[in-house]
């Protein structure tokens, strides 16, 4: 965690309005990224 990434989640914990289109943006550039990889490491002989 940086302090870049902390203002993020401060400015989110104080807009409400923003915290369910930032939460779908977080979990879907974590998740995209983290299910290619496992899927490549579970389909590789």
């Amino acid at each position: 965690m940086t302090p870049h990434h902390l203002n993020h989640l401060a400015a989110a914990a104080i807009s409400p309005a923003s915290v369910g289109p930032a939460v779908r943006l977080v979990v879907g550039l974590v998740t995209i990224p983290a299910v290619l990889i496992i899927s490549g490491e579970v389909g590789a002989p």
